[in-house]
């Protein structure tokens, strides 16, 4: 993938090397409009698969993908979702879920980030499922960890896009029916890797309807919350005029789950 190319991109980390004040003013900002990290010329336009009965290819064995990020969306954006030598902990949770008289056994979870240096630095993430979650409630953890992840370069967001598939693999989740919320956060805090001194991650929004490349269960919309303490945020809503995005996109994530899933014939959960 090209290197990334925004002009004003560039001109904000050039200055933050240069002037620790500056660094701090992109340190504070919580998505990717706030950031100055959108495109300043015109992107070439994602094309859709045709028909959407099928999983893509980097989503197998596919339970559920939200779709992909459309950078020629008036509404695109991104938020925070980070763990780095810049911001400490920035979480997005994202809605999801089971079908009626489904079990799903989740192997594997994913988020298509927007990264300023494509790189993550120790190579893993955070994850995290959850239920009953709302705004300034964190609901109730059913399973998380920190796991090795892979970072793979990620087509679908246009060309002058730079987004990456962070994924973690090896995990075991056992969901009957129901909403959940879940999180993948990478990482970038080895001290002694120079790129993580200027490194952001943000978790890219889905705002077209229907969805590019959506597979599974409808996408729950407007339902998604950010979690930060060093942004003064604690499961705040994305969307809407009042959240931290201000009314520009994020009313759902492009994240996704690997898995098989079951008939429920009513036995428990193991």
């Amino acid at each position: 993938m090209k290197r990334l190319c925004f002009v004003v991109l560039f001109t904000a980390l050039v200055a933050s090397a240069s002037h620790p004040a500056a660094a701090q003013d992109i340190a504070s900002t919580v998505t990717i409009r706030e950031a100055g990290l959108m495109p300043v010329s015109p992107l070439d336009k994602v094309v859709s698969r045709s028909g959407h009965n099928s999983p893509p290819s980097f989503c197998k064995p596919c339970l559920w993908y939200a779709g992909d990020f459309n950078s020629n969306n008036s509404d695109a954006n991104g938020a925070a979702n980070e763990k780095d030598l810049l911001i400490r902990a920035s979480a997005v949770y994202v809605p999801f879920t089971v079908p009626k008289g489904k079990i799903w056994n989740v192997t594997g979870v994913f988020g298509i980030v927007f990264d300023t240096d494509t790189v993550i630095d120790p190579k893993q993430a955070d994850w995290s499922f959850s239920k009953g979650v709302s705004a300034g409630h964190a609901g109730k953890v059913i399973k998380s960890g920190t796991t090795p992840a892979t970072f793979t370069g990620f087509y679908h967001c246009g060309q002058e896009v730079q987004c990456w598939q962070v994924e973690v693999k090896g995990i075991k989740v056992t969901l009957k029916a129901g909403r959940y919320w879940l999180s993948v956060v990478p990482y970038c805090t080895n001290k002694n890797d120079s790129n993580c001194s200027s490194t952001r991650y943000f978790l890219m929004d889905v705002e077209d309807n229907p969805p590019l490349e959506h597979y599974g269960p409808k996408n729950v919309l407007d339902a998604s919350y950010i979690t930060s303490k060093q942004h003064g945020l604690y499961f705040a809503p994305t969307w809407g005029g009042g959240g931290p995005c201000g009314g520009n996109g994020c009313d759902m994530f492009s994240a996704g789950l690997l898995g098989t899933a079951k008939v429920d014939n009513g036995a428990p959960d193991h």
